[in-house]
């Protein structure tokens, strides 16, 4: 009875270990300067300027991440115009390093969002989903600028301006991991009063069988 009660301790132990070993891995991925963000995620934005009176009335930009670093990611960056005519035109096609100020506002760096006491946190409705977002208003010259970022990849969700929040950027495209509002990640609060449930009702389990074994 003893050899199957340890058993059973043994395989609770290693399910939690493993489980906690994968919620610190991920707590030190968030915790970088980047976040989320991974090598390979592409993003793609609606950039369209918001006069008519351009030559490209339909801009979209888009960005796949090839490595990452501390201060600056390397990028392939795309950007298309279509002309009023219907036919499109790639404005630019390059691969380069951008740093966060180049990159702005399309990935704000998660650190620099929660280093910055201006962001607060929002939710944004994205293709029907609710996503934790990063949010900022900055005034100049009398307009507001507003922008909304995936709190855990500070990818770009929407950009407006003025009184009437006119639409400037908006995420049209992306296979990066969004964080949803509702949470997909474990907490470990959570995980720890799963194993005492799960450790409770073993042990018990175990008890009973011992008395039925041993009236």
């Amino acid at each position: 009875m003893r050899i199957l009660q340890k058993k059973y301790l043994i395989s609770i132990i290693g399910v939690f270990l493993i489980v906690l070993v994968s919620s610190t891995a991920s707590n030190s991925v968030a915790d970088t300067d980047w976040g989320n963000l991974k090598v390979n995620d592409e993003i793609r934005w609606d950039t369209s300027p918001p006069s008519p009176m351009v030559l490209y009335p339909s801009v979209s930009d888009e960005f796949k991440i090839l490595e990452i670093r501390a201060d600056d990611l390397k990028v392939d960056h795309t950007r298309v115009g279509e002309k009023n005519d219907g036919t499109t035109e790639t404005i630019i096609d390059e691969v380069t390093y951008m740093d966060s100020s180049e990159l702005w506002p399309f990935i704000y760096p998660v650190s620099l969002i929660q280093s910055n006491d201006d962001v607060t946190i929002k939710t944004h409705k994205y293709e029907g989903v609710n996503y934790k977002a990063a949010y900022l208003e900055i005034t100049e010259y009398g307009t507001v600028y507003k922008y909304w970022w995936d709190y855990d990849t500070g990818i770009l969700f929407k950009h407006t301006f003025g009184e009437s929040d006119t639409l400037y950027f908006h995420l049209i495209y992306t296979n990066a991991d969004l964080t949803e509002r509702t949470g997909r990640r474990f907490c470990l609060g959570t995980i720890l009063i799963a194993f005492a449930s799960v450790a409770t009702l073993v042990s018990y389990n175990i008890k009973l069988y011992q008395k039925r074994k041993d009236p």
